[in-house]
């Protein structure tokens, strides 16, 4: 039997309605395209641990406060999702992590990933809207630490 492979997904937003989106640049489990943060789960580390250092590699930007927002069961493997809050001032940091990256307004960003997906199915990608979203509804969210959805698809 074929062993669970784990994943992180982040989303990061500001106060002022913008997120932090990556450039994946390589056919990955998340495909290449624009998406929230994250990557694999590395032996020994905790999906907390992965998610701090996809952060930093991905952006080079400082750690910020994720919190687990969900988990999403697909084809063998489980993404875990999480969001986090940081201060508008961020925004204008200077790109210094392995990806492109930029935060950009939450409803362009998923104006940009319906269009920018638009006949490219069965990817982790064409999931962002629906995650970011979920991972942003103040009314989903449960108690602290306590994942608020967990989807199977």
């Amino acid at each position: 039997m074929e062993e669970t492979k784990h994943f992180t997904l982040g989303f990061c937003t500001t106060g002022d309605g913008k997120v932090c989106l990556v450039l994946k640049t390589i056919e990955s489990y998340g495909g290449a395209g624009w998406n929230g943060v994250g990557g694999r789960v590395e032996a020994g580390e905790t999906v907390a641990q992965c998610m701090a250092r996809e952060w930093l590699e991905e952006t080079g930007l400082p750690p910020v406060d994720w919190e687990k927002c969900g988990e999403l069961l697909t084809g063998g493997c489980v993404v875990h999702c999480f969001s986090a809050h940081v201060p508008h001032s961020i925004v204008d940091a200077p790109n210094a992590g392995s990806e492109t990256w930029g935060f950009i307004h939450i409803k362009q960003a998923l104006s940009n990933f319906h269009s920018e997906r638009r006949g490219r199915g069965g990817r982790m990608c064409d999931l962002a809207p629906a995650l970011l979203a979920l991972c942003e509804d103040p009314a989903a969210r449960g108690r602290k630490g306590q994942p608020r959805f967990r989807l199977s698809v």
